[in-house]
């Protein structure tokens, strides 16, 4: 499963109200598919002697389970420009030298901002399984 920005198992999950109000949204992962959908991906692999299933087991379980978009600058949303279920409605305005500019669009998941929320994900996964931490830069490089 790619750690790209446009992968559509990151839209695995749901919206929720967060905060006092109710005001604020949050993604709620949904990793029972996830971990259905890994699995189905490993199946062909599976007599595989360098396929560590432990490392896919742990690295799900260090997977975060919500992402609040307005506290974690390492997740942002997975955006369509047509409404589909499920989805919210997002509207952000941006400052471009005098001119202030309105987007508008529909939000059916979130996606990475790069590699440092893998990165921390992943040096989780190896301390757990005691494996050496260099190889998680080596990893993503």
């Amino acid at each position: 499963m790619d750690w790209t920005e446009w992968s559509n198992w990151f839209c695995y999950g749901k919206w929720e109200k967060s905060g006092l109000l109710g005001k604020n949204v949050q993604w709620r992962f949904d990793k029972k598919r996830i971990k259905h959908e890994l699995a189905a991906n490993l199946y062909p692999y599976r007599f595989c002697p360098h396929l560590k299933t432990k490392l896919a087991e742990a690295v799900l379980k260090h997977f975060p389970d919500i992402i609040v978009l307005d506290s974690d600058p390492n997740w942002d949303f997975h955006s369509r420009y047509e409404e589909v279920p499920g989805a919210i409605k997002v509207s952000r305005k941006e400052r471009s030298g005098d001119f202030l500019l309105s987007n508008e669009f529909w939000a059916d998941g979130v996606r990475p901002k790069g590699l440092i929320a893998l990165a921390g994900i992943l040096t989780n996964a190896f301390r757990d399984l005691s494996m050496a931490q260099p190889s998680v830069t080596v990893l993503l490089k």
